[in-house]
């Protein structure tokens, strides 16, 4: 484990979260779980995440949200409904479901990669996203395909 990373509770780790989002404030944390790769990854990547209106929830937003049994899950809104928003994780190839989106606590504005910063609102990552968002029924296919790619790539670099 690097010195500079100090691994906390995640409830309590989720109350600072909370805390910081009610204080209009924004958080950075880095991102645990597999369920949105290729986007982000576990360990990998860092998420900036912000205070929203929940009128402001659009289709292709990433969002951090508490299901009804307590778990915080960072995933993809796939669909808006009258009740709520349906969502999935990127790396995943199935629905979560559909849950209220009074369940939002914050979205994920940038996604922060060995110091590089990708802004979720920027055209060409909205195309990106708007892309895998809708080739969700072949994503199966698509997901193997860039764990075989990123596994020769592996192997050129060894």
């Amino acid at each position: 484990m690097k010195n500079n990373v100090k691994k906390v509770p995640a409830e309590l780790f989720f109350q600072l979260v909370d805390d910081s989002l009610k204080e209009n404030k924004n958080a950075i944390f880095t991102v645990t779980g597999n369920s949105m790769w290729p986007f982000i990854g576990h360990g990998r990547d860092q998420v900036e995440i912000v205070p929203i209106k929940l009128s402001e929830l659009k289709k292709g937003d990433i969002v951090l949200f508490k299901t009804p049994g307590g778990a915080y899950i960072l995933h993809r809104i796939m669909k808006l409904t009258k009740e709520g928003m349906i969502t999935s994780g990127d790396g995943n190839t199935y629905i979560d479901g559909e849950f209220s989106r009074s369940s939002v606590l914050a979205r994920v504005s940038k996604i922060i990669r060995k110091g590089k910063v990708l802004r979720c609102d920027s055209l060409i990552w909205r195309i990106i996203f708007t892309l895998w968002r809708v080739s969700f029924p072949i994503r199966p296919f698509l997901l193997k395909t860039i764990l075989i790619f990123c596994r020769i790539r592996k192997k050129i670099k060894d």
